[in-house]
């Protein structure tokens, strides 16, 4: 080994191959490990979100539909009406075709019998011995997923349908003005809603991705997808709600990251315990990693016969020089001329550093100098740059958030309408807006003063905020008035979204003002327009409309 370290083209050549694998092999190990965990880690808070929106979806989807039976048996109505008046039964209708996934609603005597029914089904039929029935005389009561039975050969099943029809079950005893039962109203929902309401959430790149949404029961069945002769190969694993980072097989030697979370029940005297699961391949959330890992390795690969090669070609290039001015200082120490006298060995390396030791100390000190005033002046810098950023950021979050109630304020709000504007205006759905503004407000601070006024403003904000969807965009646009921004949603969700917030304020009565109410306007931007503005104006008008035709609701009306 005595040519190692007597030459130095191989001392240069040997040395750079023990850098780049010194320094590149733990960095490609650091690098592809430490991407991946991370890659799964973020894929797994991405499903555990998604799962977790459709669950919250769906469990304000039933509870809605339980309150809104559990009101209509409460009013007037039914308690004093004769179930068996064209006036009752055209009330029956009405009720289905305010929400299409109704497929029959029908009301029974004490004994179960059906007195009057949507489109004149199962009337004058027992169905004492139903869940919906026996259930219902407990309390309000909302079934799990079952298949239709005297219904089935009555109902016309829709196109897309896949084996037997399937509904979902709400209902209540209906009782007179003295609290005796008078009988029970039923309602059969579709179970048709499931895939729609999972179609608003599902990411657009859900296919690509391989992303799949499962509805699990009780009994861990596999209630969505609506195709049960599809999951007999599946086999549900168990996933403790929360535990986002998890891979399952499913019954299968493909792995999955599985996320689970359960569904909030509504109130009813059975629950329903289903669970809302979101899987990805192993190998799709893996996909980039391991590209990446490819990438990395190949870039090595060449960059290292590169730099082989280049340290060789240095190495020579560098000997011939180094041995020229080895001679040139000897003669400059020595007051000579200087001369070259070219040499295969290395042993002028200790010449030149012998002539050049006093210049190198020198060199050498004024140098650690140098360094030293450069690593203390970049730590300053460094330091002054970071408190900067940090200031900056404070400055942008302060300038884009309302200080009362937390929210985004006009700025931020007219920040994320130019964005869905510009979206808009790329062939994206269109968006809907929302304009808010608390009835009567100014009297509630001439009655209780600003400290009161400021509490109900706070109120309604937090409301608001808990009433929209994530991708949704809540803000306070100044006094009492404040903006909901809808994306991806027609006019239709738009405003039952507006009336369910509406209905929350309505319903949560706040001390000592008692009841609040708000207003609303709605209204649907379009790559027609000329400016987000437009949209806004629009929202503003019917918010005006909603003042002028009494308060408390919202403009346009539903259809």
């Amino acid at each position: 080994m005595s040519w190692v370290t007597r030459s130095y083209r191989n001392l240069l050549v040997t040395t750079m191959m023990g850098l780049v694998a010194l320094l590149g092999v733990p960095m490609f190990l650091y690098v592809t490990i430490a991407y991946t965990q991370q890659q799964v880690e973020d894929r797994g808070q991405i499903l555990y979100h998604l799962a977790n929106t459709a669950a919250i979806a769906i469990s304000e989807n039933l509870r809605e539909r339980s309150r809104e039976v559990e009101l209509l048996a409460r009013s007037p109505l039914y308690v004093n009406a004769d179930f068996s008046s064209s006036e009752f039964r055209a009330s029956l209708e009405r009720l289905q075709q305010s929400y299409p996934y109704y497929s029959w609603i029908g009301l029974t005597d004490i004994n179960g019998v059906v007195q009057a029914a949507t489109g004149g089904l199962l009337a004058g039929q027992s169905v004492a011995q139903r869940p919906w029935f026996q259930e219902a005389k407990k309390g309000v009561y909302v079934g799990d997923l079952h298949e239709a039975k005297l219904l089935a050969n009555l109902l016309p099943s829709p196109s897309n349908q896949v084996g037997p029809i399937r509904f979902i079950d709400f209902a209540v005893q209906v009782e007179n003005a003295q609290g005796q039962p008078r009988g029970v109203l039923g309602v059969h929902a579709h179970w048709g809603w499931s895939e729609d309401l999972l179609e608003l959430i599902t990411p657009q790149d859900a296919d690509d991705e391989q992303v799949e949404f499962f509805i699990v029961n009780g009994e861990e069945e596999i209630i969505f997808p609506d195709s049960p002769s599809q999951h007999d190969s599946l086999l549900v694993p168990v996933v403790k709600e929360g535990d986002a980072v998890r891979y399952a097989s499913w019954g299968s030697d493909v792995r999955y990251l599985t996320s689970a979370v359960a569904v909030n029940s509504p109130d009813s005297t059975v629950p329903l315990n289903w669970r809302v699961m979101v899987r990805q391949p192993e190998s799709k959330v893996l996909e980039h990693a391991r590209g990446l890992q490819k990438a990395i390795l190949t870039v090595f690969g060449v960059g290292l016969v590169l730099f082989l090669i280049l340290a060789w070609l240095l190495s020579r290039q560098l000997g011939r020089p180094i041995q020229q001015l080895t001679h040139i200082a000897q003669a400059i120490a020595q007051g000579k001329p200087a001369r070259f006298n070219l040499t295969l060995h290395t042993a002028e390396m200790r010449a030149l550093n012998q002539a050049l030791q006093e210049m190198a100390s020198r060199l050498l000190q004024n140098q650690h100098e140098l360094e030293t005033a450069a690593r203390e002046l970049e730590s300053k810098v460094e330091q002054r740059t970071q408190e900067l950023a940090e200031a900056n950021t404070k400055l942008a979050a302060q300038a884009r958030s309302d200080v009362l109630t937390g929210l985004p304020n006009r700025l931020a709000a007219n920040e994320f309408l130019g964005h869905e504007f510009h979206n808009l205006k790329r062939g994206r759905e269109p968006y809907s807006i929302v304009m808010f503004d608390i009835d009567y407000f100014k009297k509630v601070n001439d009655t209780y003063g600003h400290a009161v006024g400021d509490q109900v403003l706070q109120h309604v904000s937090r409301i608001l905020a808990e009433s929209v969807r994530e991708n949704d965009f809540v803000g306070r646009m100044g006094g009492e008035e404040f903006v909901a921004v809808l994306p991806l949603t027609p006019l239709s969700d738009a405003l039952r979204v507006a009336e369910k917030i509406r209905a929350r304020v309505d319903a949560a009565a706040l001390e000592p003002v008692g009841s609040i109410s708000i207003s609303a306007g709605v209204a649907v931007a379009h790559a027609g327009q000329a400016s987000a503005d437009e949209a806004v104006i629009q929202a503003d008008a019917m918010l005006y409309e909603a003042k002028r035709a009494g308060r408390n609701r919202v403009m346009p009306e539903a259809p």
